[in-house]
């Protein structure tokens, strides 16, 4: 998965500035970039007295105001995600689209995907306006594309170091809310049952945990926030994104699905997705229908435990 550049200290002066001038343009369509400054996004929308509407996600981060909101895209909640394969198939094959990725033809992309794909949701600490502004953009056109289709969304966030664990959860919750599990107790003639339902269904959520090749990489402690945060939220853990040289067996960070890069022939253990090219090394293929050479993933779990697992 591709990481974004280095800060640069120009880019953090005119964060400041137009952090301290955000307060005066409050209504601007415009999307925030994770830091302060802000970006010009066509299909943003203005929030009404800081809350976003109900069809939209929120996209504020500059002294924790809601200052724009963006469309979460057409999809009806009561209609459900369809089953596109059976239940029992493994080995279904789907990318993950990163900054650096588009889908040319979202019909035939989903048919070839199975209806199943990952997306990078965000990544603090991220200075550059440039690369913000095509990080959130693909994030947008991406979601909206895969909810108004009813896809299995596997968003993905890079976690860095230096930054709250928690703090870098609550972002990435409000950007893409995962399947939210509640579980009940009711008593009917006497006899106690549990009962459990879903949100969001069809969502599940990844910290991305990998070294951070331009500044400092998210520690033990902070991934543990980080999957803390979420659990809390959700009442699920996340998914952990991991090279196979980095897999966490111990502590908090052990009851993570796995979900593990390796370009060798012979799939991880104890894993539930298994990506396997990046699309230069590793085993064919290495393309992808309509969106070319990138990373591409195969279930190692049925095709019904995924579903389970995104709360359907």
């Amino acid at each position: 998965m591709e990481k974004a550049s280095k800060p640069n200290v120009f880019v953090l002066i005119a964060i400041l500035v137009v952090c301290a001038l955000s307060r005066a343009v409050a209504a601007t369509v415009s999307c925030p970039n994770g830091n302060g400054s802000y970006i010009s996004i066509a299909d943003a929308v203005a929030p009404v007295k800081g809350v976003c509407p109900s069809n939209t996600i929120k996209a504020s981060y500059c002294n924790g105001q809601v200052v724009s909101c963006i469309p979460s895209g057409t999809a009806d909640a009561t209609t459900p995600i369809p089953v596109r394969a059976a239940l029992s198939a493994t080995g279904l094959m789907f990318p993950d689209l990163n900054m650096f990725r588009s889908v040319s033809n979202w019909d035939t992309f989903e048919s070839a995907s199975h209806g199943i794909v990952g997306i990078k949701v965000w990544q603090s600490g991220v200075q550059s306006s440039k690369i913000n502004a095509q990080m959130l953009a693909n994030f947008v056109q991406n979601y909206q594309q895969a909810l108004s289709r009813k896809m299995i969304i596997i968003g993905y966030v890079f976690g860095i170091g230096g930054i709250s664990g928690t703090t870098q959860a609550d972002t990435a919750l409000v950007m893409f809310p995962p399947s939210v599990v509640t579980t009940t107790t009711e008593i009917v003639n006497g006899v106690k049952s549990t009962v459990t339902t879903d949100t969001n269904p069809g969502r599940i959520f990844v910290l991305d945990l990998e070294n951070n090749p331009d500044g400092r990489s998210m520690s033990t402690a902070e991934a543990e926030a980080f999957v803390t945060r979420v659990y809390k939220k959700t009442g699920r853990y996340p998914f952990l994104y991991t090279s196979l040289h980095n897999v966490r067996t111990t502590g908090l960070l052990a009851n993570c699905p796995r979900w593990v890069a390796s370009y060798i022939s012979t799939p991880p253990k104890a894993t539930a997705i298994w990506q396997f090219t990046n699309g230069v090394y590793g085993m064919q293929p290495h393309s992808f229908s309509t969106v070319g050479k990138c990373d591409i993933n195969k279930l190692l779990i049925t095709y019904g435990e995924l579903r389970k697992m995104a709360g359907l």
